[in-house]
């Protein structure tokens, strides 16, 4: 402000200059009018002549020399370098860097000038200031306080772009200069359009997460190596899939890459196909174990399903190693984009992995169904919305996803947002067991009825236990599963998958033909060769049940910032958080 004072405080005083030297002058010139009587009268006509004719031709060579006394001349002379001074002064407050030079300005006014401009540089930094602080007519002025977005759309040509720049945030001003007929009005007030641009990193959200705290690498090396451990005792007692008695089903194994690691991979086939047919299935389900489990213990499980709605099953196998550190296990975020990858036409993956297992067709069917076991189920649901957010980003290369069944699903993630992010018409149901510590004391349950109210969303079987929907063909692991989770009975057993199967023929067909739905509250009933089993419909937990939830979330609540995948940029993909947090 101080420089635009002194500008103009200049301009006053040449101006005050100006006024005095034509007084003087005035002055000068009556006297000598008066005392030379009518020769002096023609001496000043002619003067004036004189003058006139020296500004028209003031450029040309061959004018000629001026007959007027030595001090008109002068007087005459100052005068004119007094206009010129003040005309260059307003110029430089107008103009700004990039407009048409001085000597235009200068011809606007009457005169024209070849002389050099002095003091460029607080010339410059006058415009600079006069540029930002001077509103203009219909100009916009863009707060940017980011380094790299898109320049402002104003609403003429922007001319000249000054940036200044702050210890915190990077502020341009753009500015559209006024012409010639504008600058009457330069200094007019006007209300300015602004619009201001604040960085993701000033969210709340942003600013109020907290530090993930990476496990040492002694303690991924001893979990990693206690966790390959546990796997190879299991292949030891596992021994090959086999197909359900009676159940006219094929399992083959064959290995399948899942983003950059091969796991072994189960695929089931119905007597209804045959692989040299012409007519291929229609239907696929991608069946996830739980954790600590493999794909075989489900063998008995899959073979219903593939029998009881005419679907290919793949139960591929992935390790349940908390602490791989790229997050390529059962639970990791990033183990659940490249499943959800895996459905896609782009990745032939999948179709490679069913023709080494003995598929003859050259294409997979579209139509899939997501199915889970515990851990496995929060698989299928964060794979459900990443298929559900490419979709919607017009991703047209993905299966038709006809919805998710959960067998007593859980998630080290809070559900809540998941389920949220998944399109209401996208059925996702759970089937699950009594509240206990397998299921997080019905975690899951009480995500879905949160955000799914008034849709049908599983069903939970009265008396059940967490491992009554895993049933394979070894009599061993069978037992230690039933031993460590529990065993709900024959009918609880045999109507999880009788359920399970109804849903997905609905699922598929787009129909409620099982008729296995209720309203909140109520109960249905599942009829099996052993004796019905009963499914209650969202319904209400007890006091020592919430309870239970609440305590478990906070369990898990003293893990939510330890970083497991510590290969993994934390910074871009969510590392393992705390699940059942929605509880309390």
């Amino acid at each position: 402000m101080g420089d635009r004072f002194l500008v103009w405080l200049g301009a006053g005083a040449v101006c005050a200059g100006v006024t005095v030297g034509m007084l003087v002058g005035a002055g000068t010139a009556f006297a000598q009018t008066e005392s030379a009587g009518e020769g002096g009268a023609k001496t000043s006509q002619s003067a004036n002549t004189t003058e006139n004719n020296q500004d028209s031709s003031r450029d040309a060579p061959s004018a000629a020399p001026d007959a007027r006394p030595a001090f008109s001349r002068d007087a005459a002379k100052a005068i004119n370098a007094v206009k010129e001074a003040v005309n260059d002064a307003v110029t430089k407050v107008v103009k700004a860097e990039g407009e048409s030079d001085r000597a235009t300005v200068a011809k606007s006014n009457g005169a024209t000038t070849a002389r050099a401009e002095p003091g460029q540089r607080a010339a410059k930094l006058v415009n600079n200031f006069v540029a930002a602080v001077a509103p203009g007519p219909d100009r916009k002025v863009v707060v940017e306080r980011t380094r790299h977005t898109d320049p402002a759309e104003t609403g003429v040509p922007v001319e000249a772009v000054d940036a200044v720049e702050t210890e915190s945030t990077n502020v341009k001003i753009a500015t559209t200069l006024p012409n010639r007929d504008e600058r009457e009005t330069l200094f007019a007030p006007r209300r300015s359009n602004i619009t201001v641009a604040t960085p993701m990193v000033a969210q709340p959200q942003a600013a109020a997460a907290s530090p993930t705290i990476d496990v040492p690498p002694v303690v991924s090396a001893i979990g990693t190596a206690v966790f390959n451990l546990i796997s190879f005792a299991e292949s030891v007692f596992e021994g090959p899939p086999k197909a359900l008695p009676g159940s006219g089903v094929t399992v083959t194994r064959s290995t399948l890459k899942i983003g950059d690691q091969e796991v072994p991979a189960d695929w089931y086939f119905p007597d209804t196909y045959d692989p040299q047919s012409d007519t291929p299935p229609e239907r696929i389900i991608y069946l996830q174990h739980g954790f600590l489990a493999t794909g075989v213990f489900y063998d008995y499980t899959a073979s219903y399903l593939a029998k009881s709605t005419n679907s290919v099953v793949v139960a591929p196998t992935v390790t349940s190693n908390i602490f791989a550190t790229d997050g390529m296990w059962l639970g990791g975020d990033q183990m659940h984009q490249a499943v959800a990858d895996l459905f896609t036409d782009h990745n032939a993956a999948l179709l490679t992995s069913a023709q080494d297992a003995g598929y003859g067709q050259d294409a997979l069917p579209q139509n899939v169904v997501l199915v889970g076991h515990s851990l496995g189920g929060g698989l299928v649901l964060d794979v459900a919305r990443y298929i559900a957010q490419n979709q919607a980003d017009g991703d047209s290369t993905y299966y038709t996803l006809a919805g998710v069944v959960m067998l007593d699903g859980v998630s080290f993630t809070d559900p809540v947002p998941i389920l949220e992010d998944i399109p209401d018409d996208i059925p996702v149901y759970n089937l699950s067991s009594t509240p206990n510590p397998w299921n997080l004391f019905g975690t899951m349950d009480y995500a879905l009825a949160k955000t799914r109210g008034g849709q049908p969303t599983g069903a939970q079987l009265l008396g059940s236990w967490h491992s009554d929907a895993m049933v394979g063909g070894n009599p061993l692991v069978q037992f230690g599963a039933y031993l460590l989770t529990g065993y709900g009975g024959p009918a609880n057993v045999a109507g999880s998958q009788i359920l399970a199967a109804g849903w997905i023929n609905d699922m598929f067909a787009g129909t409620e033909a099982s008729g296995f739905y209720g309203l909140p509250g109520s109960t249905i009933t599942i009829p099996t060769p052993v004796g019905p089993a009963i499914g209650l419909i969202q319904p209400t937990p007890g006091p020592i049940t919430s309870l239970a939830r609440e305590v478990t979330a906070a369990f898990f609540g003293l893990f939510s910032h330890i970083n497991f995948a510590t290969d993994v940029d934390t910074t871009q993909t969510p590392v393992l958080t705390t699940g059942p947090a929605i509880a309390a």
